[in-house]
Order: structure tokens, then sequence, then C-alpha cells
């Protein structure tokens, strides 16, 4: 049917400058070409589509036609068969040529309550801007996305580049990604300040986001997109840091703690022993271990967490 309709529009604007009647008549002989192959059950709700997608069909008017000449009295019509759904089409398109836009709107209103017609946003051309006019923004298929929008979000999750994008899902992929950013922020800035991370990487542990995030979609502008991305930035190498930090501090831990009390450590430390070697050995390690209380362990960790995150900052002061 949409095609049928497009077809409908190049026909009528490629026989604009002919006679109403023969306009009429190649128009109504491409519609009946047409409905001709349509299944008979399918044909009104096809028409009545039809005259959604072209008005025009209910009446060809222009506005350099001149007005009819006074025409005799015709003979009497024939009677139309009114259980042959073709002929009333008929029929409405030959009273429909007189009728304001209002009252075809009526006319679909009233079909549409039988789900002959479907109510559909009506579609209006634009003209193209005049060489002096600023271009408008052109939007793609994506329903109210730009072209660079589009293409920034097929290239971030690896879409191919001529992909069709559900807005509405697109939509609600970005208050995820939101939310999921401000959160991620907020736990690993809390963390960063629990550890006690010098207030000199402050760049990296304040909890900005949410409020850039409600200043920059209210359009604040002094909230840009440089501003936000500096800030996700900036977070991303808090996150890298912390991340590195714990593997790290786990082991540099674990090796300290088996420079310490490994067996041989204990070993040497004990001495050559003849006999009730293993008392001694059990006497030196509760000796080495006093003061290595549970408190003590966790502020050791804590404290070689602190200093590989710093040592991973350090890197980006300034940048």
């Amino acid at each position: 049917m949409s095609a049928l309709a497009a077809r409908l529009r190049v026909l009528h604007s490629e026989l604009r400058t002919e006679d109403l009647e023969f306009r009429r008549e190649q128009l109504r002989d491409e519609v009946n070409r047409v409905v001709a192959g349509v299944q008979p059950h399918e044909r009104e709700q096809f028409l009545g589509e039809l005259l959604i997608e072209f008005p025009s069909l209910c009446g060809d008017r222009t506005e350099s036609a001149p007005a009819p000449a006074p025409k005799p009295a015709a003979a009497a019509r024939p009677t139309l068969d009114s259980s042959d759904p073709m002929q009333l089409v008929l029929q409405l398109m030959d009273a429909a040529e007189g009728l304001s836009d209002a009252d075809k709107r009526k006319i679909a209103d009233k079909l549409a309550i039988v789900g002959i017609v479907k109510h559909q946003t009506v579609k209006v051309e634009v003209p193209a801007p005049t060489p002096t006019e600023p271009a408008p923004v052109v939007m793609s298929s994506g329903d109210g996305f730009s072209d660079a929008t589009l293409a920034g979000m097929r290239k971030a999750v690896g879409a191919p580049t001529d992909a069709p994008l559900s807005s509405e899902r697109m939509t609600d992929l970005m208050v995820i990604a939101t939310d999921y950013m401000i959160r991620v922020e907020n736990m690993s800035t809390t963390f960063a300040r629990e550890i006690g991370v010098d207030p000199k990487y402050n760049a990296f542990v304040q909890q900005a986001m949410k409020k850039l995030a409600e200043r920059y979609v209210s359009g604040d502008p002094k909230s840009t997109k440089d501003v936000i991305q500096k800030a996700e930035a900036n977070n991303r190498i808090l996150i890298a840091a912390v991340v590195r930090a714990v593997r790290r501090a786990g082991e540099q831990f674990a090796s300290d703690h088996l420079t310490r009390f490994a067996p041989e450590e204990i070993d040497k430390a004990v001495g050559n022993v003849t006999f009730g070697k293993s008392g001694k050995c059990w006497e030196a390690y509760c000796a080495m271990m006093k003061g290595a209380d549970k408190a003590a362990m966790a502020k050791r960790i804590q404290d070689l967490v602190k200093k590989e995150v710093e040592a991973w900052l350090d890197q980006f002061m300034g940048a």
C-alpha cells in the first residue's frame, strides 16, 4: 500500500498540468490495477489506509485549475451496487471532491470507528530551506536521535553501521548507563576516602557525577559534554587504581608474611637446638606474632592498598 501511495504521488506530480478529468482517470486506473491483486476481503482496509496515505485520492484540486464550466444536466447515474465495497469507495471518492480538509477528517474518523481506516499521524513535508536560511537539524530514523548519536551508539555496542536502532530501547539503555555510572562513582570514591587517600587526589575521589549529570540534562551551559567526559574518565582511572591496588596489595602482604613467618625463617630465629626444637619454634612464632592481631593486619592491608592507589593516580595528576 505504501508503494502504491508513493506511485500515486509521483503520478499526481507528473500530471499536474493535465486536465483534471484525465488526471483523475489515470489515478483511478492505477488504483484499480493494484486493487485487482488484493484479496476481496482485504480491499476495504487496503483502500481505507490508502486514503490516509494519499488524501488527494478523495479530491484532486489545484490552485491553478480554472473553475469548471457549468455542465448540462447529465443523464441519471446508474444505480450502484451497495454490496460491492469497491463501488462504495468510488462513490465516496466522487462525493468527496468538494469537501474541505476538516470534512474529510470527519469522514476518516467515522471510518476509523468501524476499523476501515487507522488513525495515523499526518506527515508534513517541510520544503527545503533557501540558501539564505540555516539548514534544519537532520534527524535519522532513530525517532529523535541525531545521526552522530546513532553512530556513536552503534560504535559503543559494536553494531553494524547500518543496523536499525530502537529509540525506545536506546533511551532505556541511556537511563541504565547513567544510573550505573553514578552508582559506580559513589562506591569507588567512598572506598578511596575510607582508606584515606590523600586529599591532593580530590579530582579522582570527589563524587561529582550525579550533580554534573543533573546540570547537563537541565541545560546548564557550564556543565558541558567535555566536563562530563572528564569526570567519567577520572572515575575510570580511580577504578583501575583500586582494582590494581587490591591485587598488588594482596601479593605484597603474602610476600611480607612469608618473609617473616616462613618455616625456614622461624628455624633460623631458633638456631641450633638439639632437644625440644618444635616447642622452641612455636615459642618463636608466638613471639614474632606479638601485636599482629586482626586489626593490625587489616591496617597493614589497607595501607598497602592506599599506597598502590596513590602510586597509580600519581601518573595522571595534571593530565
